[in-house]
This record gives structure tokens, sequence and C-alpha cells, in this order.
């Protein structure tokens, strides 16, 4: 009878055991609801099993369990080991395959140290508490050395003294609240340089604490001191490439104009004289503590800074080509002084003295200070199998990271800081993130060699998109840091692609390399690609210098108008056939399918609104408040409209060949022309 009991005994404590093993196994494979009720059963049957509290203690700390807590972890390796301690050595030895006291000792000691470890993390309060909750601890010696330390810390806080807190930081490098000296120092620096409130004052704290909670906060009060704010710092204005100004004029009176002059520069191998300013050729605006000045590059290789008031030249700098593109304005918060501080990236074309074909440097790109008109460094635009090592587009950036497709077909990600420039192949060149071919090898072929990207990048939710000449919209994932978005049309595509105000986007075609017509496309991206044709709307194919039909120039919405003055979602565009057209963004034509751009399919089409002839144009339109302003190679045109989506003309002014985009600011518009100026025109 003593033999069977003795037996039944063993298989009991036997099951015990194994189901208590189990929970450590349930443990290792990450099944941590099954090991809970595990260790949570047998401790309802005997609180004090020491097993099952450092199954629980080892289950609380472990880093992927959703209740992490360190703190009930060593509670339960705590009682664990005071538990073990009690037990008979029968009692030690039936549990000794899962826990003897060198493995609850080992259990104990990492525990201890991840709560040491968080305890530092979290400063002085947390130290005193696991001091408090464990007053034997090993640590006890370094932990009463560091609360020795912070109370000194917190005595000099009264003290006031920026050297007394370096004299402390540098005396004590191994305090383990280091840092909140370190940020008392700077709270009390910054506070020192904000009484100061001079440029002074924020660049010495900048270059000494470059690594302090308010180094943002300094570079945003130096730059108000500046008192420079940049009102369209890019092609199109802004990201979305669809801001154009404010406050339109009421009529085209001439205000004043400035001579742009000429240059020379080659055409399929011959030269050419260029006069004034072309296409994209759009100027940047800046306020300058309250004064207006214009930044426009032009055909006799100058880029200027100009009066806005009187069109006087500040300063010029001079490329070694015509620059046909627009600048990019760049606010470099982190540059050591004023004059990196204001950046323009300017293209050009490749350069009268060089051979696009066989030198290896081609400095087409270009950082220049807009404080003093000096150069910051140069970009080569490399040899591809594009024809091309020109830049037209303009520069987008995001988060003082610069994106921009060149003309050899490169869509180019770098970093403009001038900190981290280098001679590179001679010249002092940005540092470059990345470089991706913007076409297919078959596009060589199909578009005999006419790859160029000479549109700006577009920047819609988390993609960056561009136009192509070999046909493609591309689209740059900013998350991937990879082009995972390829729209295939065929055609060469000039102008860059604009943000609409429902979030899609608007890409203009050339009637060039597709058997049907050029126009406007409109693309929903969040669309698979083979479904994401919203409408289309073609112009008339017509012969216009090198352009057989389409639209070069970039399309304009009235976005900031729809705001501003609830009126109906607007699209205006000016063609190559000479007309003037404006559409309605959602509203299609009831009834109504035309070709698209490849006649392979049927497609809608937009409700038309209004068009006017104004002449061959690869100028884009603007709309401000509601005035629309169009150029063409004729004149330039000012349209108002109303709510009714009546437009009439208000005034124009012909005479003059305008491929250039205009901005308006404060009642003025201003344009450059092929005629060899640029014009101020307005109130």
């Amino acid at each position: 009878m003593k033999k069977t009991v003795f037996i039944i005994y063993l298989v009991i404590n036997s099951l015990i055991s194994f189901s208590q093993k189990s929970g450590f196994v349930k443990l290792e494979q990450n099944k941590f609801e099954e090991a809970q009720e595990i260790f949570d059963f047998f401790l309802e049957e005997n609180s004090e099993n020491p097993t099952a509290l450092m199954g629980l203690a080892s289950l609380y700390s472990h880093p992927k369990y959703k209740n992490y807590s360190i703190h009930l972890a060593f509670d339960y390796i705590k009682k664990a080991k005071n538990s073990f301690l009690m037990l008979s050595q029968n009692e030690k030895h039936e549990i000794s395959d899962i826990c003897d006291e060198k493995k609850i000792n080992s259990y104990f000691d990492n525990i201890e140290k991840a709560l040491f470890d968080y305890s530092i993390a979290k400063g002085e309060m947390e130290l005193k508490n696991f001091l408090a909750k464990n007053p034997e601890t090993k640590f006890k010696t370094e932990i009463e050395k560091n609360l020795l330390l912070y109370t000194k810390l917190e005595n000099l806080k009264l003290e006031n003294s920026i050297e007394k807190y370096n004299q402390f930081i540098t005396q004590n490098s191994n305090f383990i609240g280091i840092k909140v000296a370190e940020d008392e120092r700077n709270k009390l620096a910054f506070q020192q340089a904000q009484s100061l409130n001079t440029q002074n004052s924020y660049s010495e704290f900048i270059e000494k604490y470059p690594f302090a909670q308010q180094i943002e906060d300094a570079y945003n009060e130096r730059l108000k001191l500046d008192s420079i704010e940049i009102l369209i710092e890019t092609f199109r204005g802004n990201a979305e490439r669809n801001f154009y100004g404010k406050n339109p004029p009421e009529n085209l009176n001439l205000i004043w104009k400035l001579n742009l002059g000429s240059g020379q520069s080659k055409v399929k191998d011959m030269p050419k004289v260029w006069q004034g300013a072309g296409w994209t050729g759009q100027p940047l605006l800046v306020s300058e503590k309250g004064k207006i000045y214009l930044l426009q590059g032009a055909y006799d290789y100058n880029l200027r800074k100009i009066d806005t008031e009187t069109g006087k030249v500040v300063w010029k700098y001079t490329f070694d080509d015509i620059l046909k593109g627009t600048g990019t304005l760049w606010v470099n918060k982190k540059a050591k002084n004023i004059e990196e501080r204001y950046i323009i990236l300017q293209g050009s074309r490749y350069g009268q003295n060089l051979d696009p074909e066989f030198d290896d440097v081609v400095p087409s790109f270009r950082a220049i200070s807009y404080i003093s008109g000096k150069e910051i460094w140069k970009m080569s635009s490399s040899k591809t199998l594009s024809y091309s090592r020109d830049v037209d587009g303009s520069a987008l950036i995001i988060n003082d990271t610069a994106y921009i497709g060149l003309e050899n077909g490169l869509f180019t990600v770098f970093n403009p800081n001038p900190n981290f420039a280098k001679d590179t192949l001679g010249i002092f060149q940005p540092q470059i993130y990345s470089q991706t071919w913007l076409y297919r090898k078959r596009d060589y072929v199909e578009n005999s060699s006419n790859l160029v990207t000479e549109s700006s990048p577009t920047l819609l939710k988390n993609r960056v998109f561009l136009t192509s000449g070999s046909g493609h919209v591309y689209g740059y994932n900013l998350k991937t840091k990879h082009l995972d978005w390829d729209y295939y049309i065929g055609a060469d595509l000039d102008g860059s692609a604009v943000v609409s105000h429902d979030d899609k986007l608007l890409v203009s075609l050339e009637k060039e390399f597709i058997k049907g017509q050029g126009g406007v496309l409109k693309l929903n991206t969040e669309k698979p690609i083979k479904d994401c044709i919203e409408w289309f709307f073609p112009t008339e194919n017509k012969i216009f210098g090198e352009w057989e039909g389409g639209i070069i120039g970039t399309v304009a919405t009235n976005e900031h108008c729809i705001k501003e003055n609830n009126f109906a979602p607007l699209i205006a565009f000016m063609g190559i056939d000479g007309w003037l057209y404006v559409i309605h963004n959602e509203k299609l034509a009831q009834g109504v399918l035309v070709n698209s751009p490849n006649l392979d399919k049927k497609l809608p089409t937009p409700e038309f609104v209004f068009k006017y002839r104004i002449n061959p144009s690869i100028s884009s339109p603007i709309f401000v408040g509601n005035k629309l302003i169009a150029a063409s190679s004729t004149g330039i045109y000012l349209f108002e409209y109303d709510e009714n989506l009546h437009f009439k003309l208000k005034a124009s002014k012909t005479g003059s060949n305008f491929e250039a985009s205009p901005i308006v600011w404060n009642k003025r518009i201003y344009i450059a022309s092929r005629d060899g100026y640029l014009y101020c025109f307005g109130e």
C-alpha cells in the first residue's frame, strides 16, 4: 500500500513538473498568453510557487511581451528567490529540472540589472525608488554616488552659471545624469542668446551646442532676424506646382522693363543668338526687410537679382551658357553664415566652350548665394544615352534633400548643403545620394535619344513625380527611396506634372512620338496603372516651329482661388494650336468619349468651359484670384472670371513673343520675353 501511494506521489509530481516546464516551452515559442495561463494556474494552487513566480518574472521581462514590465518582473523574481529559500531539500529536488538556486539567482541578477539600467535611463526619482525597493542591491554604491551628483546638479540651477555647468559636465563625464546637466546648460545658454537676440548670439549658440533641444528654435530665431521671406520659391511656386502669386492687377500698364540682353548658344552644333529669356524662365520672388526682389535667369548667361520697385539689378552671376529654366530658392537653416543661408539652385545649357559628347565635366547646375550672388558649388551633368546635358528643371527640396531630373535623363537625389560638398572631377560638387535612369534602353531606339527630362519634380502625398521626354510619368517613393510608379504614355512630356485640388496628377503632353493628339491627362496615382486615367482633353494637331501640336507648357489650376472664393475647380493651358483652353476639373462632358493619345481606346473628357485664340504658345498660364493671365508668341492677356464661369478679356499687350511663365505679386505681373526684356506690368 505504501509503495503504491509513493508511486502515485511520484507520478503526480512528475506531471506537475512537466506542466510547469511546458510554460517555459511556451515562452520560448513566444506563446505568451498560453504561458501566462499555465503559470497563473499554479500560482492559484500555491501563491509561493517559486517555479511559477520565476516563469512570470521571465514573461514580464520578455521584450516582445505586450504587457512588458520590468518592475513586475523584478517583484516576481524577488518573491521567487525568497520562496525558493523557504523550500525543503526534497522540494528543491522535485523542481530541480526547472528551477534550482543557480538558475533563480541568474534570473534575479539579469532582471535586477535590467531594472537598474531602466532606472538610470529614467533618472533620479526612479533610482530612488529602485534603492527603496531593493536596499541591499549590489548597485547601491553606484546609485548613492549618482544621487549625490543629482543633488549637486540641483544646486547648480540656483547658481545660473554656464561656466559652472561646463565644469560639472567635464568633471563628471560618467555621471548617469550627464544629459540632464547638458540640457540645463543648453537651456540657460539659449536663454542668454534670446536676451541678446542678435545674429551672433544665435550663431554662437548653434556652433557651441549643435545637439541642443533648442537648436531648431535657434535656427528659426536667427532666420527671423534676417528679415528675409521667400515668396515664390520655385517653378510654379510650390512643391505641387500650383501657386502663382497673389493680388492680381486690373490692367497691363507697363511699369518698367529691363534689358536682359542676348547670348549665343548652339542648336545642332550651329551657333544661334537667343534674346531675353524664354521657356520656362519664370522669376522667383523674395521679401527682404519689406522690400521685394526678383531673381531672373536669362539668355545672356546671367542670373540676376533685381529690385522690383525700380527694375535695377543688384547683382548678376554669369554661367557658361544660356539659362532656360527656373531656379529654386532654398533656406539652409544650418548654414554657418548668411551668405550660405539663402541659396538659389539654377540650371543652364551645357556650356558654349564644352563638347557634351566628349567632356567629362559639364557643370550645368549650380548653387548661387542669394545674398551676394557668389558661386557656392557646381554639379556636373554626366554623359548618358540622352543627347542633352542641360538642366531646365527646378529642384524640389523636401526636408533639406533636393530632387531634380536632369536633361541627361538621370533623376538625382542630393544634399544641397555646401558643408557636405567636396572636390569631384576638379570642381566643388554637392553630395549625391542617388541617381536613377528616367528611361528604358528601348526608349533610346523609339525616341531617337530624346530622353531628356526638362520638367520639374512634383510632390503628391508620399511620392515625387516627374514627366520625362522618354514618354514616362515616374513616381519616386519617399519611404522606399525607389521609383515604384511608371505610367508610359510615349509622348514627349515637356510640362511639369501638377497636383489638382482633389490630389490627382495633371500631365500635359506634346504630339511628338504618339499616333493621336497631345493634350492633358488627369491621372489617379492611387489606382493601378492600367486604370489610372480619369480623363483626357485633346488639343488640335498643328505645326508651329519644331512642334506638331499638343502642349509644351505646364497646366494651371485655380486651386488657391477655390479656397479663397469658393470657385469651381478649373484647369487652364495653352496649345501649339493657338488656343487658350479652360476646362472643368471635376465635371465630365456627358456622353462624350475621345480617342486616347495612342488611339488604342476611348476615354472620358472633361467639360469645356472657355477658350480664346491667343496664337501658338509654349508658355504656362496662371490663375490668381479671379484673374487668368496667359502669354503667347504674340502677346500677354489678362482675363477675369466669376462664380458663373463667365470669362472676359480685361486687357492685352501684343507685339512681344512670350515663352516664359509669369508670376503675380501685389498688383504686378513679372514676365520675361524673347524680345530681350523683362517686363513689369500692372498697377
